[in-house]
């Protein structure tokens, strides 16, 4: 699986130990992925 950001998608702060996974939406293959600097970013399976 390869994780890519969406486009056009706004970057949100949060407070996180490093990577996971969020809001996986198995129909539309996508969610929310959290690194270590606190950020997450919407992503999408290609």
């Amino acid at each position: 699986m390869i994780y890519s950001p969406d486009k056009g998608e706004t970057w949100h702060t949060v407070t996180t130990d490093p990577y996971y996974c969020a809001d996986f939406n198995a129909d539309q293959k996508a969610g929310w992925l959290a690194g270590p600097n606190g950020v997450v970013a919407r992503f999408t399976l290609r």
